[in-house]
């Protein structure tokens, strides 16, 4: 027969062989409930002392109630709850139950064992099976009890602690012998462990422990808090605290699996320079943030060689104060889409693919990485590879993005998001590929004035955009390959050669700055919009000026030379005839400067419309072109 063992120590053999006598519990007549100092409630008739074996064997397909009416010392106890369903309750009614050996858990069927309202003592508590036993599952509850032990495993268990408290001076592990466990902490428990926490121990196990909404804290030396050892762990934060004084492992074996998930509570997961979260040390390992406030000093996601580590952000906050390594050794993926990551100085790197034979993702598609310090893509030599993707409504927040290493391969797509700088200088420095979406790349200089030196190229079947936003100067340095639109919502955009635009409505709002002779030409198709400045334009034969009214701009773009070399759409959105009633002017140049369109057509929310008018007027040596409503003659014919 199996045993499941509740509270072991030593072993089996140690633990008999100090036993003076084996006494049973049966209750009142035989009832299953009673007092426990009543003789006449245990089958010898005689009551368990410190030197005995206390069986409390729940055969019966009842429940069964011990009370408890002071402290009590056994040797050992014996427990049985072999009926699904049903549950042995122990009253400890204030008082203490000390055992000096084990308590252990003799046969079980899927039974409830209860401890309420008292203090338990032992040298080990868990539950832990033997070989042969075709059984292998107990429910076990401490319900306001502080229970003080220095090893805790448990094994085939679905445990809680609710209230009261759990305090482990060595060591707690949850799943062990390859079957599965779990811990759950509640009602504001306190769960301490001096050293060791391990979840999924053994090949084959399955480990959990949820804190609900209770305090738990381990103060062990580091990757002595493992999250899927050899077998597979998990460790879920609804709520409450949990602090971890140094380095936790989420996947620590080639065979280890672990994940950790975060959706609530004030979580410390590593206090010591230079500990780090391990997220997948020699195995799988998985980290989800969905909410809470989490503090680490660093993260390590993918740590050793075929190693495989992900970590996503979905909500909550993370503060991170050293580095971030994404690909250490291994691969290792970091997704954002909600929440934030915060760097506490400029100082840390956040390194992705950092060293040879690692490879190393980050997908900023939502949330807010504030990086502050450096990104590296690439640091390993011809073997590392470090990718950056920003997407959506995703906001990275850096000094610079380089690649490590010249011989790395580093690669980033810019779909949108915004990458906003956090220092002056090359905000984006030479890298092998960076590709630009129609959504594409997006720069809040945020009051810096900043460069971006990589070549810019469009990405498969997209015409890449690029969009400069906040106070401040953006300089593009390098080559501009990208065929989509050029925007400047605020600030100055400097652009070293001539930009072309296929397609889109490229907007000048602030300053768009060519250097030399350059040109901003728009060709066919494509749109130019805006209130700012630009000093050289030419307008391709059917190419389109644009206006919103939701934009609610009533000031023209400023040209210093502009060509028109053919016919010219002029594209209104949103307007009413009453709104034009007044010219509403969309482009002003010098006139001598100023080559006019051959013909002009205008449309209104993308349909003809030949009641609206373009109007030249010319004074102090500028031409602005405005559009109108010219209400016209009204005829009625019969």
């Amino acid at each position: 027969m199996k045993r499941i063992v509740l509270l072991t120590g030593w072993g089996m053999g140690v633990a008999f062989s100090a036993l003076a006598d084996n006494l049973h519990w049966w209750g009142v007549s035989g009832s299953g409930a009673g007092d426990f100092e009543v003789a006449t409630n245990w089958q010898e008739g005689k009551v368990p002392g410190v030197s005995d074996l206390a069986a409390v064997n729940n055969r019966s397909g009842k429940d069964w109630t011990v009370n408890f009416n002071g402290d009590v010392t056994n040797a050992t106890g014996s427990l049985v709850a072999t009926t699904a369903g049903r549950e042995t309750l122990f009253k400890l009614n204030q008082h203490a139950w000390t055992t000096t050996n084990n308590l252990f858990v003799w046969e079980a069927s899927g039974g409830r064992i209860v401890f309420t309202n008292g203090t338990l003592r032992t040298k080990s508590i868990g539950f832990i099976p033997t070989a042969g036993s075709p059984v292998t599952n107990v429910i076990g509850v401490l319900r306001d009890v502080m229970c003080e032990t220095p090893t805790a495993q448990f094994c085939a268990t679905a445990a809680s602690v609710e209230g009261g408290g759990l305090k482990v001076s060595d060591s707690l592990s949850v799943g062990w012998a390859g079957s599965a466990a779990s811990l759950t902490l509640g009602r504001e428990a306190q769960c301490g462990v001096t050293n060791g926490l391990t979840l999924g121990q053994d090949g084959g196990a399955t480990g959990e422990l949820v804190n609900v909404n209770a305090a738990l804290r381990q103060a062990g030396e580091a990757n002595s808090f493992i999250v899927g050892k050899y077998g597979c762990g998990a460790l879920t934060l609804y709520g409450g605290t949990t602090y971890i004084r140094r380095s936790p492992t989420i996947g620590w074996a080639s065979t280890g699996v672990g994940t950790v998930t975060v959706l609530g509570g004030a979580n410390t997961f590593c206090t010591i320079t230079p500990d780090r979260i391990f997220v997948a040390e020699s195995g799988r390992g998985t980290l989800l943030g969905g909410g809470g406030t989490n503090d680490t000093v660093a993260l390590a996601v993918g740590n050793s060689a075929n190693s495989f580590g992900d970590m996503t952000v979905t909500g909550g906050l993370w503060r991170i104060s050293e580095h971030t390594w994404i690909g250490f050794y291994g691969k290792g993926v970091l997704t954002l889409t909600g929440g934030e990551m915060r760097y506490s100085s400029s100082a840390p790197v956040l390194a992705v693919g950092r060293n040879a034979g690692a490879t190393g993702e980050v997908v900023v598609a939502g949330g807010f990485l504030n990086l502050n310090g450096s990104l590296w893509l690439g640091g390993g030599g011809i073997t590392s590879l470090g990718r950056l993707t920003l997407a959506g409504d995703g906001v990275l927040r850096t000094k610079t993005i380089q690649e490590k290493d010249a011989a790395a391969v580093s690669q980033a797509l810019f779909d949108g998001g915004t990458l906003q700088a956090s220092a002056a200088g090359a905000l984006v420095q030479t890298l092998d590929d960076v590709r630009l979406t129609a959504a594409g790349l997006v720069v809040d200089s945020a009051g810096f004035d900043v460069s971006v030196a990589a070549t810019l190229q469009d990405a498969s079947g997209e015409a890449g955009g690029i969009t400069k936003t906040g106070a401040g100067t953006l300089t593009l340095a390098g080559a501009r390959a990208a065929t989509g639109p050029v925007s400047v919502l605020a600030g100055r955009l400097v652009v070293s050669n001539a930009v072309s635009v296929a397609s889109g409505t490229s907007r000048i709002d602030g300053t768009l700055v060519l250097t030399g002779a350059s040109r901003l030409a728009i060709a066919a198709g494509a749109a130019l919009a805006g209130t700012g400045s630009v000093a050289r334009v030419t307008l391709a034969d059917h190419a389109r000026l644009a206006r919103a009214k939701a934009a609610g701009a009533s000031s023209p773009l400023n040209v210093s030379d502009c060509v028109a070399s053919g016919a010219l759409s002029v594209d209104l959105s949103g307007y009413t005839r009453s709104d034009l009633l007044s010219s509403l002017p969309l482009l002003t140049v010098p006139s001598v400067a100023f080559v006019k369109p051959t013909s002009v057509s205008v449309f209104r929310d993308g349909v003809p419309a030949p009641a609206f008018v373009v109007r030249y007027s010319e004074g102090g040596g500028t031409t602005v072109l405005s559009v109108v409503y010219n209400s016209g003659t009204l005829l009625s014919v019969r």
